[in-house]
Formats: C-alpha cells, structure tokens, sequence
C-alpha cells in the first residue's frame, strides 16, 4: 500500500507581509499532479492545515479547491487530516460526519477512543490512527481520570486505552513536538515553540509501523526514518530557507515490517533565499545573478540602511522579476559591540519566566508554586481550542488544586 504523508500547510500564511496565496496554489496543483501520478490509496496531512484558528476567506476557498481536486483524483482515494495547534479543532472538523461517506476523514479533537480508519491491501488491513494535537488536560478530561500532567504521561494514558494489534500494521497521524532521546527535532525557523513545553517522548509511537508528524517545519526523521516530519510544503520563515528537502513523503507499506520511504521534491513558485554582505558587495554579487521569481532578505553587515539605500537594494531585485520582502542592517549592533553574529541558545519556558520575574522583584526568583502556573498559562495558549473565559476558568481551578 502506498501512502502520501504532508503537514503544515499553513493556508493563509504570509511571508514578511506578503500574501503566500498564489504559492500555496501553485504547490497544492503540483500536489495533486504527484497524486494522480503515484496513485496512493491514503493522503495524510498531519495538522496546522490553517495558519490561524480563524482562517481568512482566501484561506477557506483554498482547502476547499484543494481537497476537492484531491478527491476527484480516484474515487478510491482517502484523504485523512487532523487538526494541529493553529488550527481550530471544532471548525476544521465541521461537516466531518458527511465529510466521512466522501473518503474524507477529519479529526479535530482528542477523544477517549481515538478515531481509527482501517484500509485493506494484498497484506491484509492496515489501521490508520488520528491523533490531532492534544495536551494533557484535554486528555483528563475524555478519560475521566486523573492523568499525569507531562504530555508524555498523558498521551501513554491515552494511547493505553486504544486496542492497539501490535502484530498487525498501525500508522499513526499526529502533530506534537516529539523528541527521541531527551533530543529535540530541529526546528524550521517558524514554529510555535514555548521553551520545551508539550514535548512527547518518541519511544511512546513504537507500536506504530510509520508515524507521519506535523508540527516541526523542516523535513526530517526523529529516531527511525519511518517516524517523520513531512515538514511544511513552503518556507514560511527567511530561516527555514537554510533547510533542504522540501516535499512529498511517499511511504509504501508492504507486509508487516516492511516499510519504504521516498521524499518526493516539489519545486515552489519562488525561491526563498537571504542575503548576507556589504552594501557594494551584494550590489555586485547580485547583479550577475539572474534567477528571477525569488523571496529575498538582505542584511547588510557594513552600514546604516537609509531610505536610498533600501530602495536600491529592492529595485535590483524587481528588475529581474524578484521581491526584496526585507531589507535589515546589522551595522548598528556591530558597531555597538553587540556582536549580531551569533543565535542566542534557545531557553526553557522556566528560565524565560524566571529572568522576566527577577526583573521585576528585585533579582528574586518565583517559587515552584508561580512556575507551576506560568507553565499551565503555556499549555492553554498552545492548545486553543477553547475561549478566554474558559481558559480563565481552567487557569483558576488549577490554582486552587495547589493550594
């Protein structure tokens, strides 16, 4: 059985404020090309189909052109999709009973029982496992149980609960940060991260023939090459630039035990590129390279940028059909002995909070009990999936239970 795996669509995305819609369009008509042409019995797409919980209307005609392309590509073609973190559950999975007659399977929620789609194949059947994006308290409360309150915990609870047939094939959809070894994936440059909050141990998914991820926007496997992020279609960050392997992953199951891996490149409709340099060294670099259709950040490392030099830079790139989407300077932080030159080390949620508190109180630290809310404050901004009332409502509850 061949499968297709993608994640991260984004619909509505821009970059550096523009509109990445005719992009997305462009890719989505080569997707369907590259499924009509490898014929797969399942399209999956693990989450963050949107890039907010209220899409735009551009964004919502998208995934409706989309999918109904996808699904006149063979009428035995199924398409399974879960919600990711930027994603609203609710509305993502509105109409998902018909939707279901239609080859069109989509999970919005986390409940008790996962949902399961089972497909069959010269091997027997396979069971296709959708686990949108979920955090632990969500999953206390489908369970009806006290859960630990670590993703990993709760997310071993809930899986404990499903009637999982290790000898038989499993694949399992999912969007969540996962880890292997203590070890975090890399990131693509526009992900939602809060310092490590909502990580999920890997080992958990063992069960699982091929684990199709989301969330993480560049293209890579975490641990065994048939657990993988698809990454997502498009650069949505100047950063992810630096990340090859854009594509498609095609993964053939054979019989039990015997899974096939293939990332399938789809070339974008602009090249995502930075440039980095002195004002007259870029000048002339670039002026002897002619690849048009490119999305350009150029950062100038030797003066101040001026309106005259910013317009300069950015004429030379529409003149061969390019757009400077930004034009910055490091001038400024060099000169000032900021250095500018290298990243800052990502820091946890805790040690965020606790310079942020001790600027406040003197250089006194919080204690366990104020670390413990802030952390429960991350938790309900990643899961959006409720309102400010409630999430206020759930904020103080949990307060009082550590008290």
């Amino acid at each position: 059985m061949k499968i297709i795996h993608i994640a991260d669509l984004h619909l509505g995305k821009s970059l550096a404020g523009q509109s990445l819609a005719e992009d997305q369009r462009d890719w989505m008509e080569k997707f369907v090309a590259l499924v009509r042409e490898e014929k797969p019995a399942a399209v999956l797409i693990a989450g963050d189909v949107y890039d907010r919980a209220a899409p735009n209307d551009d964004a919502v005609k998208l995934l409706d052109d989309f999918l109904t392309k996808l699904l006149s590509v063979d009428d035995r073609l199924v398409v399974l999709m879960v919600a990711g973190n930027h994603d609203s559950g609710r509305k993502l999975a509105f109409g998902a009973g018909i939707f279901r007659k239609h080859r069109l399977h989509i999970v919005g929620e986390t409940n008790a029982e996962v949902e399961q789609v089972v497909l069959e194949d010269e091997h027997g059947p396979v069971t296709f496992w959708l686990l949108p994006f979920t955090f632990p308290a969500r999953i206390q409360q489908v369970l009806g149980e006290e859960t630990p309150r670590d993703y990993t915990s709760a997310i071993r609870a809930l899986l404990a609960r499903q009637k999982i047939d290790v000898r038989g094939r499993n694949v399992l959809v999912a969007h969540q940060a996962v880890t292997w070894e203590g070890k975090e994936s890399d990131f693509g440059g526009s992900e939602t991260v809060i310092g490590g909050v909502g990580n999920v141990d890997g080992a958990l998914f063992d069960g699982f023939d091929y684990v199709a991820l989301g969330h993480i926007h560049k293209a890579q496997a975490v641990g065994r090459e048939t657990m993988r992020y698809a990454g997502s279609p498009l650069c949505y960050h100047f950063d992810e630039a630096k990340h090859g392997g854009k594509g498609a992953v095609c993964v053939t199951l054979g019989a039990k035990g015997a899974v096939a891996v293939e990332v399938k490149p789809i070339a974008p409709l602009h090249r995502v590129r930075e440039v980095r340099g002195t004002y007259e060294g870029i000048l002339a670099d670039e002026r002897g390279h002619h690849a048009p259709n490119e999305y350009v950040k150029v950062v100038l490392t030797d003066r101040y940028l001026t309106p005259e030099v910013a317009e300069t830079i950015r004429a030379l790139f529409t003149g061969r059909g390019s757009l400077a989407l930004a034009v910055t300077s490091e001038h400024a932080a060099s000169m000032s002995g900021g250095g500018g030159g290298g990243a800052c080390p990502e820091r946890t949620l805790d040690e965020k909070f606790t310079a942020f508190w001790q600027d406040r109180h003197a250089g006194a630290a919080p204690d366990e009990e104020e670390l413990r809310l802030i952390r429960k404050v991350a938790e309900l901004v990643m899961s959006r999936e409720s309102s400010i009332e409630a999430d206020a409502e759930a904020l103080v509850d949990y307060a009082m239970e550590g008290r």
